[in-house]
């Protein structure tokens, strides 16, 4: 029989051992009263949101082990043996299984993701901070990948090179900036679409409507499909050629988020991307580079006016590129010079800097390439 009436704090402590494990019907029977009525009181007690989602959790994974896994998805899944930094369904759903032998489905796994989000009180900028330093201190080789437009080139200029056949009348020239510890490489992907794809999921059925037939509709899709699958494979063999320059084999890529990543990672390989929000990625440096004093490279290398430049040849192409290398040594050389000694003007012909700058030029190495040559 239900009792008639409990008190607030009855309701209260009912609640708190639901919470800790106590079964809904073991609490009916102590309590003399329904389930619903339970369900009441946990309704309208200041109850934790995620610790009522980890007692509803509770018939399929022990709230210890509920605690364990939040834990650990508030840290690098790349220190767990994972491809990418970022937890997913796919890989939060392997781990689970992999270390507890528990099945769960997607949409349990994006809530534990979720959940672990909320009880995680360090800033994004601090985390990634710490997970970088953490990897370092595990041997990990932090590498940044960045990719800069530097302008347009007529296809047929290219095509001489025999290497693709291509559909557009221009393509992008996209400079490769990959800055290892003792190292930096660049190289060039010359591209038909961005080279970066940050584009959202496509809406299949307004974009068939466009077209006045579904032939003319899957033309243009499968070129599509072509122009990112050749960006792809030349991001995959720019990574490939740093991977077998490199001594450490620990290497981490570490980039802003694309969504060719996943790609790569779907092919047989052992690239690991760390990827990081722009925001903190811009202020990201090696300052094995730069000195701990020198803007970042991008701020160096890029110029919004060389994005919409037309090259004549790849020749020019390579000059270009020699000319930003130059100029990046200098003045970064200078910039640090003027920092570090706490004075507003350098003198070009001073012994230190000349060293400086003979010794950054040695640390740039360009990757056999098509376009850049003689450098």
């Amino acid at each position: 029989m239900s009792k008639i009436g409990h008190t607030d704090d009855e309701k209260i402590e009912c609640v708190n051992e639901y919470l800790n494990g106590k079964d809904k019907h073991y609490l009916a029977g102590k309590y003399s009263t329904s389930i619903r009525s339970i369900d009441r009181w946990i309704s309208k007690v200041n109850t934790d949101e995620i610790e009522l989602r980890k007692r509803r959790r509770c018939d399929y994974i022990d709230l210890n082990i509920q605690d364990e896994i939040l834990k650990i998805l508030n840290t690098n899944p790349i220190i767990n043996g994972f491809k990418i930094s970022q937890w997913n369904e796919a890989i939060t759903i392997k781990y689970i299984k992999d270390k507890y032998n528990i099945n769960i489905n997607r949409r349990m796994a994006k809530n534990l993701i979720e959940d672990s989000k909320k009880i995680n009180d360090i800033s994004y900028e601090d985390r990634v901070y710490n997970e970088i330093e953490e990897m370092e201190s595990l041997g990990y080789n932090i590498v940044l990948l960045d990719y800069i437009k530097i302008g347009r080139i007529a296809s047929r200029e290219v095509e001489c090179l025999e290497l693709r056949k291509y559909t557009e009348e221009k393509l992008d020239v996209n400079l490769v900036v990959i800055r290892a510890n003792n190292n930096m490489y660049l190289d060039i992907i010359l591209s038909e679409a961005k080279v970066l794809d940050k584009s959202p999921r496509v809406n299949i059925r307004e974009l068939s409507n466009k077209f006045k037939n579904n032939d003319e509709y899957e033309r243009i899709v499968n070129i599509r499909k072509k122009q990112r699958k050749d960006i792809v494979n030349d991001k995959y063999n720019i990574l490939d050629k740093v991977f077998k320059e490199e001594r450490n084999k620990k290497i981490v890529f570490t980039t802003k988020w694309d969504k060719d990543i996943k790609r790569i990672l779907g092919r047989k390989n052992n690239f690991k991307f760390y990827v990081i929000e722009d925001e903190v990625y811009n202020d990201l440096r090696q300052n094995i580079y730069k000195g701990e004093y020198g803007e970042n490279i991008i701020y160096y290398f890029y110029n919004e006016n060389n994005t919409g430049r037309i090259y004549k040849n790849i020749k020019e192409i390579s000059q270009t590129v020699k000319g930003k290398i130059k100029r990046y040594v200098l003045d970064s050389t200078e910039d640090n010079y003027k920092l570090e000694n706490g004075v507003e003007f350098a003198c070009e012909k001073d012994s230190i800097m000349q060293k400086n700058r003979d010794k950054l030029r040695k640390k740039i190495k360009i990757l056999k390439s098509y376009f850049i040559h003689n450098i």
